[in-house]
């Protein structure tokens, strides 16, 4: 599930500071509201910031309210095509609204349903009488766009001299209205640096729209509108807007493309006097879920009531929600950085998300249609567990989504000659197979279906409402079960298998046993089982038999469960046996969990989804290996997929789908399950904090569960669980069960598996690498080989800081047996191998500045040792050799040095 495109590395993000016009906000330096630091909702990290006026390594942001978003344009307003470095792709700045399927026939696709794509909204033109303001006329000062997370607010803020030489502070506000989802804001502010006329255009660009038939255009009294219907379904779609400025009623203006339409204000302005235009917007599908009248009716309404209620009100109500929504913040201390892609991630889902409206988010969520606007598993297993943890009503609207198209997937499983219910690979407007004709995955890939059936027993853990269980689970997790006694083929021996399948590593097709499958189906079965017992329901005895003889493959010479029958050790395309441990929590001792993450790690594609490695951290902080693997493991999650300037996932770190909300998702279950040790549980919720060095505390605003609401503060020194709503409950750490009542806060120990003994002095100390490299350098010194460090280019330098002067007695440097090596075609898998290592060149230095050759390493082998004279140092060094490339890395596993 991946589609080749660009390679970006992600930057730092400059802070907001004060607004170039009257009204702008003020922020400290850190991009927090003066005096809101210790709210939830505020303090740094909410406001991402670039001087960069588009162009190269320029990724635009998309704005939501969780129904409709756009994805904004470095200028601000409208619609273009940017390329990202390294494709060839234009990316559209598309708008999107849940629910606007069209049905397209192609070559490699079939027929399947696709997301159509509005008019922008957005485009709101300021005219100096000399042509239309852009960032590619002109010339531009003080160019600044900023993302307000807190408010979901895109403000883009300039000094604009047109090719007449008339010069206009300009400042674009867009903001989906977060309470009101059918509506929209875009303001206009200017200041004019002459005296004259200005026109300001209002257009619903149908330059953006995709797949839509026209059926028709007006306006009315500043009110305007255009009708869509989507080709092939007939799905029907109103854009209106109401034109709001300092004078006069606006103008209709002919458009020769019948699914635009236009309106201006002509303006007179005076020099240095600040003028407003708003833009309210009104967007409506015929496919909303209890929707009454027509879209095109909803649409007009929700545009005037939006312009009704005024700019400034209506951002009110909108601010207010998505403070509510922020009050589940995520906290991260110690490394600005990852404390932005924290933050910046939660945004992508929030605005691709809403309680009132029952639908799934796709990959690519609201961003654009990406993977056409399809569900997959990424819903439930990637997206869905960080919200049910922090916003449980954006969870059960996610569920809500399968509860609605049970029939179809029943009709599915008909339809290919099982019983029960099947839902699809890839899920669309009617719930039936939209899996592109190319592609295996809708005929194999079935562990989806039980990956539903967790999302759904998880659910009821997490709230215990039992109503809920009988009237929408029940239905669901039963068909399920159907679905996989009928799947499942019994053998002589008496086990049972699932043949002929592609599980999560979809570079494995037509296999069969895959382990994530049948232990998946096997934990589905159960969970029908109990959610049987639960409503008083029967429970198949067919269930139980399946369940209890699936074939769980093993191989007891390595230690390690193969993938599936027959898996010979080849290239791993994403996280797979690794997810047995988290989420399916696999009851297997913490030892094979740790051979299974070894054995697989070194063989998974660099070049796969940025998902791999957020569940290889949770395990690993699980685990406790000693060191901090886990936070390398993070590091490796994020920054090579991270696109600037709004720390926007992309699917690989090759390009794929943009903005990939899916990874997101991935990499927030990191701070929420995997630091905290958080996991659902009947009768109390367990937590087994840890923390990595490298971080001083990650803090959990808001966690929800059946009611109650924690806030779980994780410290180097200790965590502090404060239970901030709900009756008294229980709380399971390693320490025993504790009692834990409303406003009192329990104390429990934070593991540090930097701290066990080492007689490594270079473990989990800093470490840097010039220039910077996709892997971080700290996998070189975190405590294990199976995470490891790559130079592709002769002279890269890995440089270690002991942070104190030693006598040095060796160093010695382990690589993994096996390594992936990604391809050099983007598209193309990564070659699993015995690893051949570059050389290397080793130093040490007792000030950093000076640096003596200590050893050079021509043929590297699986443990180079060289050895020391007592010399003093406190850096070491190692330099790739001359023989370095892509596909001949220098390749650390760990750096290990001793001393005495």
């Amino acid at each position: 599930m991946m589609r080749p495109g660009s390679v970006l590395v992600a930057v730092p993000v400059a802070a907001l500071v004060a607004g170039l016009l009257n009204g702008a906000t003020t922020a400290t330096a850190n991009g927090a509201s003066s005096g809101a630091a210790n709210k939830p909702g505020s303090g740094p990290g909410f406001v991402l910031t670039t001087r960069q006026p588009g162009g190269p390594g320029f990724a635009p942001a998309f704005v939501g309210n969780g129904y409709l978003a756009g994805r904004q344009p470095a200028d601000g307003q409208g619609f273009t095509l940017v390329t990202l470095p390294g494709s060839t792709k234009p990316l559209a700045t598309q708008s999107e609204v849940q629910g606007f399927y069209a049905r397209i026939t192609a070559p490699d696709t079939g027929t399947i349903e696709r997301r159509a794509a509005l008019p922008a909204w957005s485009t709101l033109r300021y005219n100096d009488g000399s042509g239309s303001y852009s960032l590619a006329s002109g010339t531009v000062h003080g160019y600044r766009q900023s993302l307000n997370l807190r408010t979901g607010t895109l403000t883009t803020t300039l000094r604009w001299t047109s090719t007449a030489g008339r010069t206009s502070r300009l400042r674009y506000d867009v903001t989906p209205d977060r309470a009101r989802k059918h509506a929209a804001l875009v303001r206009l502010r200017f200041v004019p640096q002459f005296s004259g006329t200005v026109t300001v255009t209002d257009l619903l660009d149908s330059t953006a729209s995709e797949l839509t038939n026209p059926a028709g255009t007006g306006h009315a009294g500043g009110t305007q509108w255009v009708n869509l219907s989507t080709q092939g379904l007939g799905v029907h779609g109103t854009v209106a807007s109401v034109l709001r400025g300092p004078s006069g009623t606006p103008q209709a203006v002919p458009q020769a493309d019948v699914q635009s339409v236009a309106q201006r204000l002509r303006i007179k302005v005076h020099t240095d006097k600040t003028y407003d235009v708003t833009k309210s917007v009104g967007v409506a599908v015929s496919t909303d879920v209890g929707a009454t009248g027509s879209a095109h009716g909803r649409a007009l309404k929700a545009a005037r009531h939006e312009a009704a209620l005024g700019y400034s009100k209506a951002r009110v109500g909108s601010d207010l929600a998505w403070r509510r929504l922020w009050a589940s913040d995520i906290a991260v201390s110690g490394d600005a950085r990852l404390q932005r892609q924290v933050r910046a991630s939660y945004f992508w889902l929030l605005a691709s998300i809403r309680s009132d409206v029952p639908w799934a988010p796709s990959p690519g969520g609201l961003s654009s249609d990406g993977y056409n606007g399809h569900v997959f598993w990424d819903s439930e297993t990637w997206m869905y567990p960080s919200m049910l943890a922090t916003q449980p009503a954006l969870a059960k609207a996610m569920l809500q989504y399968r509860v609605d198209r049970l029939a179809a997937a029943r009709a599915n499983a008909v339809k290919t000659g099982f019983r029960g219910a099947r839902y699809p690979w890839e899920s669309a407007l009617s719930g039936q197979e939209e899996t592109p004709s190319c592609c295996l995955t809708g005929q194999l890939e079935v562990h989806v279906n039980s990956d539903i059936a967790l999302a759904f027993w998880q659910y009821w853990l997490a709230t215990r409402d039992k109503t809920w269980l009988a009237q929408k689970a029940w239905p669901v997790v039963s068909g399920i079960a159907d679905f996989w006694v009928s799947r499942s083929t019994a053998n002589a021996d008496g086990s049972w298998s699932i043949n002929d399948v592609i599980p999560p590593d979809e570079y494995a097709e037509h296999i069969n046993d895959s382990i994530y499958t049948n232990l998946a189906a096997r934990d589905a079965l159960r969970i029908a089982g109990s959610v049987a017992a639960l409503v008083g329901r029967r429970a198949k005895p067919a269930w139980r038999q399946v369940a209890d003889h699936l074939r769980l493959p093993f191989d007891a010479t390595q230690g390690i469960h193969p993938e599936y029958a027959g898996y010979p050790g080849i290239t791993v395309k994403q996280a797979d046996v690794t997810l047995l441990s988290y989420p399916w929590e696999k009851g297997q001792s913490a030892a094979q969990t740790a051979r299974d993450l070894n054995y697989y790690v070194p063989r998974t594609d660099p070049n796969g989804p940025s998902m791999t490695d957020a569940i290889h951290s949770i395990v690993t902080s699980k685990l406790g290996t000693p060191g901090c693997a886990a936070f390398s493991f993070t590091r490796r999650s994020a920054d090579p997929f991270m696109r600037p300037p709004f720390d926007q996932f992309s699917e690989a770190r090759t390009g794929g789908a943009f903005t990939f909300t899916t990874g997101a998702g991935g990499f927030l279950q990191e701070f929420i399950y995997g630091y905290t040790g958080f996991r659902w549980r009947a009768h109390t919720v367990t937590l087994d904090p840890s923390l990595p060095p490298q971080l001083t505390g990650v803090t959990i605003s808001a966690l929800h569960w059946q009611g109650h609401t924690l806030r779980v503060a994780v410290q180097r020194s200790h965590t502090t669980v404060t239970l901030t709503a709900g009756a008294a409950m229980q709380v399971t750490s390693r320490s025993g069960k504790h009692t834990l009542k409303l406003g009192k806060s329990l104390t429990l120990a934070t593991r540090r598996p930097d701290q066990v003994p080492t007689t490594d002095v270079a473990r989990c100390h800093p470490a840097t690498a010039s220039p910077a490299t996709a892997e971080p350098p700290d996998s070189a010194v975190d405590g294990t080989d199976t995470t490891t460090w790559l130079a592709e280019m002769p002279g890269t330098a890995l440089t270690v800081d002991l942070r104190r002067t030693i006598a040095l007695r060796d160093i010695t440097v382990t690589r993994p047996p096996v390594l992936a090596i990604a391809s050099a075609d983007p598209t193309g898998k990564a070659v699993t191998g015995p690893t051949q290592s570059a050389g290397e060149d080793v130093a040490v230095s007792a000030d950093g500045v000076t640096w003596t050759a200590l050893a050079s390493v021509t043929a590297p082998t699986l443990r180079d040792e060289i050895t020391g004279s007592g010399q003093t140092i406190r850096y070491v060094r190692l330099v790739a050799r001359g023989d370095t490339t892509a596909q001949h890395p220098l390749v650390v596993g760990e750096l290990a040095v001793g001393a005495g």
